[in-house]
């Protein structure tokens, strides 16, 4: 199924998951919203204005992709930068480890070197290592490195990432999709 929005296709891209593109977003900052842009790279995915570019430009609702900053305006709204990283990997989504499988550890080497360096593998780096932790199907045994997908009944708000709080510290108070019995149970928990 496809949609246009401000000049980008939405499509369904197999095995980018919330999940995936969450811990891109934590390998990458720590998902800071906060990260402004810094030797040429924006926001919480930490994006080039090439990345951008190859991406299709896509910028915030009733923005210009021509406007000076709309390449920073939209690579620091962490909505915003998941449809730069989505349309990225529109573009260059493959099988990058040969594996026969594209999934998040592909999409993790195509968001690190590039979309047309994603053979290599990933450097022991803060960003492997982040990434390392919180991968889709990961699970090292603790309950620190669960992750979670939580939604409020009431606002909509969505969290998807590690755990290394209560459920209830994660989501800030709000209420959650659960079942009568366990009111903290998550939505889905993904090990």
């Amino acid at each position: 199924m496809l949609s246009r929005r401000r000049g980008i296709q939405s499509v369904f891209i197999s095995n980018l998951s919330p999940a995936c593109v969450r811990c891109l977003c934590e390998a990458a900052t720590e998902c800071n919203n906060t990260f402004a842009c810094i030797k040429g790279y924006c926001g919480p995915f930490y994006i080039s204005k090439v990345y951008w570019i190859e991406a299709g430009r896509p910028v915030l609702d009733e923005d210009d992709p021509e406007r000076t900053r709309a390449y920073e305006d939209c690579a620091t709204d962490i909505t915003c930068a998941a449809r730069i990283l989505e349309a990225y990997m529109v573009k260059y989504g493959r099988d990058c480890n040969g594996d026969n499988v594209t999934n998040c550890d592909d999409y993790a080497r195509i968001h690190y070197h590039g979309g047309t360096k994603c053979e290599s593998p990933l450097d022991e780096n803060t960003f492997s290592r982040r990434y390392s932790r919180c991968r889709p199907g990961h699970y090292d045994g603790s309950t620190e490195n669960l992750i979670h997908q939580l939604q409020c009944n009431y606002c909509i708000a969505e969290y998807v990432g590690l755990t290394t709080g209560t459920l209830r510290q994660q989501m800030n108070g709000h209420h959650f999709n659960s079942n009568h019995n366990n009111p903290d149970q998550p939505v889905a928990l993904h090990a």
